[in-house]
Order: C-alpha cells, then sequence, then structure tokens
C-alpha cells in the first residue's frame, strides 16, 4: 500500500501583492461607478441608435458625443 502525504501552504503575501490588490479595488471601484453613471446610460442609447435615426432628429453620432461629454471630453 502506498501512502502519499501531502501539505498545501499558501503563498506568502508581501507588502507589493497587498498594495496590488488594493490598488485594484479601487480601480474595480471607479470603473462600476463610472459604467453606473448617467453619462455612461447615454452612451449606451447612443449606441442604440442608429445613424439614420440621428440623421432623422438632425445631429450626428460626433456631436451627441460632445453633448453627453461636454467639457469633460476632448475630442
Amino acid at each position: 500500500m502506498a501512502q502519499t502525504a501531502t501539505f498545501t501552504t499558501a503563498p506568502a503575501r508581501s507588502v507589493w501583492d497587498s498594495v496590488k490588490r488594493g490598488f485594484t479595488g479601487y480601480i474595480n471601484v471607479m470603473v462600476r461607478l463610472a459604467e453606473a453613471g448617467p453619462r455612461m446610460a447615454a452612451v449606451r442609447k447612443l449606441n442604440e441608435t442608429t445613424d439614420a435615426q440621428l440623421a432623422a432628429k438632425g445631429t450626428t453620432r460626433d456631436r451627441e458625443v460632445q453633448r453627453i461629454f461636454g467639457g469633460h471630453f476632448y475630442l
């Protein structure tokens, strides 16, 4: 009969690993906040709109992006 002993130890975490995990968590929260905002909802709606529908409204995709982001985004 063969016997096998296995030992599993968690890898030692360095301070740098903790910093990376904290930074990654912060970035994930910021992305979720941005995606939940009203600008992202407007961009989603714009993505669902065809160019023909925009032309019927008398606007273009570029103008709509400028309207949505205003002075917060430079094209």
